[in-house]
């Protein structure tokens, strides 16, 4: 029997549909296989569904801020975060990931005045408040403002941020947040973040366990709790071995012997 124009039409469209309702999957289901430390298979996707059209822009730039391959994730997502005259593209993912690879590679002095404007020019900014946040603990300034800058983010983010569904961004927050309150010196409250912060580990991928154990590492050290601190970042490792969270939980560990 031969299919009429309108049937084979009709089949055609459906297909397109499915097509782009996948896109998205691919996409989450590639930036998930970079967070496991599975950094070759995720380019290896990456590159293969980037030849299709309706894909979107690489992943290649998360995914080698997540292996810890900070020099080649600038050198790669610098000429995608900012325009041709060196304006930055604030709202581009490229922006975000470049700004992360620049505090992880030790230039927070670099990302703030970046992030500061992106604050101002972008409503409500959170995620861009959040890695101010980082910047200015990690250069040991305004611990101040870092804890004004992450409450309002805890008190702004969209409320499923704050239930079930997303524990691992809640849990990340509420970590960094336990990090800026110790370095204030409010270390009761730190305490405070940080069992509030372990209360979402049961419901945690062991991924996104590796990271909170070096985000509570972090909080740990501030408190001036080294055997705490120590403990996790031994478990960051000991849960991924591989990748940026690896890394710099190595170098915690051997700045802190």
């Amino acid at each position: 029997m031969l299919w009429s124009e309108d049937l084979v039409a009709g089949v055609l469209g459906l297909a397109l549909v499915v097509y782009l309702l996948a896109i998205p999957k691919f996409r989450l289901y590639i930036a998930r296989t970079s967070h496991k430390g599975q950094f070759e298979r995720a380019l290896k996707m990456d590159e293969f569904f980037s030849r299709f059209p309706f894909y979107g822009a690489s992943l290649r730039g998360l995914i080698v801020v997540l292996e810890g391959r900070y020099a080649y994730a600038r050198a790669f997502l610098k000429p995608r975060a900012f325009d041709r005259h060196g304006k930055p593209l604030f709202l581009t993912p490229e922006f975000r990931w470049y700004m992360v690879a620049l505090i992880n590679d030790g230039s927070p002095e670099m990302a703030q005045p970046l992030l500061e404007e992106a604050i101002r020019q972008c409503r409500p900014a959170l995620e861009f408040r959040r890695l101010l946040v980082s910047c200015l603990l990690d250069q040991g300034t305004d611990p101040g403002r870092a804890c004004e800058l992450i409450e309002y983010v805890l008190k702004e983010q969209p409320e499923k941020l704050t239930d079930e569904r997303y524990p691992a961004i809640a849990a990340s927050r509420l970590s960094l947040y336990a990090r800026a309150l110790a370095a204030c010196g409010r270390s009761s409250e730190a305490r405070a973040e940080i069992e509030e912060a372990l209360k979402r580990l049961p419901t945690l991928h062991y991924w996104e366990i590796a990271r909170l154990q070096y985000s509570l590492g972090e909080a740990w050290d501030a408190l001036g709790e080294f055997e705490e601190a120590r403990r996790a970042f031994q478990l960051s490792i000991d849960i991924l071995p591989t990748g940026a969270m690896a890394i710099a939980s190595r170098k915690a560990l051997a700045r802190m012997m």
